[in-house]
């Protein structure tokens, strides 16, 4: 494998413009602010949910902010969905913001060199600062393909140059090859055990149309390896569901100790195949890999919280963002019950998701992608609608 070589001189320019020092946030920046109920005919529109995630999550700076976690944590994942959701609102001021309080907080003021740290937040004594220094490749992805696009959509040779480095450092650090198939590790350590001679991967981070993305424009082989090895691992789910983890022994088979329990990972799973299955025959071929998805929504009256991959057992409903984000899914598998998963959506009370950060997240993905804002193409490329007021930001 060669290091990407630039051809012009000025892209590295470009990359050095941005890089800085990591700031010192104080928690005054970090107070939610009061925000407008979104309305029940507001729950099926991007630019509502859009709308809420920027006002409700995203501070002055740039930072992302979830706070579930007592420590108002950010981390590189949502950094990176929301700048995908960004480009997908066209909101050039917004990305530019995310990006560079991601660069400067989360990879040592420089995307050259460091993979974003995955969690940031307050620490024990006080301090705002990196919590945890791993990588998390799946928002890593989703960062250097949101940079890519960026690059192109809003022909800014910076944000490409990037992504293209960016994409060079997962290949480099949380890429490996193992028996016969490359996989993308889910962070730049901790997942290869070389003593038991395992590997832990997990299914949802590969985001199947940002990777086909990389393989058929970035000239790397790699890639498609990468891409070819997602669609493998799905030859190990035979009972009806995703997992969030799964251990493999270098020979290639089922390690003896599996995580058998999957729901927050799992389903994003979903979402990825999914669209990747409308331009890719052989991963369509394996959808129905998922036949336990309409089984436990036709039995719950919505996605299944808790399901196992191992038995193909589940159990109690999911939150909102769940139903939104086995929409493409079920517009394949089961068209009826997508049907039905927008009426729950709807007849919800917003207040009960309003303050959620993952339901949030996962119905800006699901709504998206059903509302036609967040598509792909057969080549991985973002297919936007900016002509459409329901998906672009709304300009103050």
């Amino acid at each position: 494998m060669k290091i990407v070589q630039y051809s012009l001189a000025i892209a590295w320019a470009w990359l050095l413009v941005g890089c800085g020092k990591a700031e010192d946030n104080s928690p005054a920046q970090q107070v939610p602010q009061k925000v407008a109920m979104p309305s029940k005919a507001d729950a099926l529109v991007f630019q509502s949910h859009y709308q809420r995630l920027v006002e409700k999550f995203v501070d002055n700076q740039g930072r992302v902010i979830d706070y579930s976690d007592s420590r108002r944590i950010s981390t590189s994942e949502g950094q990176s969905y929301a700048m995908l959701f960004a480009l997908v609102a066209n909101d050039e001021a917004l990305f530019a913001k995310l990006l560079e309080w991601t660069e400067n907080n989360l990879a040592q003021g420089d995307l050259t060199t460091h993979l974003p740290a995955w969690l940031w937040g307050e620490a024990d004594d006080g301090q705002w600062r990196v919590l945890d220094d791993n990588s998390a490749s799946d928002a890593d992805v989703i960062l250097a393909y949101a940079l890519l696009q960026a690059g192109k959509l809003w022909q800014a040779p910076r944000y490409q140059a990037l992504g293209e480095r960016l994409a060079w450092l997962i290949l480099e650090r949380e890429v490996q090859i193992v028996g016969s198939h490359r996989w993308l590790l889910p962070g730049y350590y901790g997942f290869v055990d070389g003593a038991a001679e395992t590997l832990k991967l997990n299914l949802s981070y590969y985001a199947l149309p940002l990777l086909k993305n990389f393989a058929t424009e970035l000239g790397h082989a790699e890639w498609q390896q990468v891409y070819d090895g997602a669609i493998a691992l799905l030859n190990y789910h035979q009972h009806g569901f995703a997992s969030d983890w799964i251990v493999l022994k270098n020979s290639g088979e089922l390690a003896d100790t599996q995580q058998a329990e999957a729901d927050y990972d799992a389903i994003r799973a979903y979402y990825w195949w999914a669209l990747a299955a409308k331009h890719d025959a052989n991963v369509k071929a394996q959808l129905s890999s998922f036949y336990g998805v309409p089984t436990a929504i036709e039995d719950l009256g919505s996605m299944a919280l808790h399901t196992d991959w191992l038995t193909g057992s589940y159990s109690e409903q999911g939150p909102i963002g769940f139903s939104a984000a086995v929409l493409p899914l079920l517009g394949q598998l089961a068209p009826q019950l997508a049907t039905a998963e927008r009426q729950r959506i709807v007849a919800m009370n917003p207040a009960a998701y309003a303050d959620n950060y993952y339901d949030t997240m996962l119905l800006l993905y699901g709504v998206g992608a059903d509302q036609g804002c967040l598509n792909f193409d057969a080549f991985g490329n973002l297919q936007t609608d900016w002509s459409n007021p329901e998906c672009v930001h709304v300009i103050e």
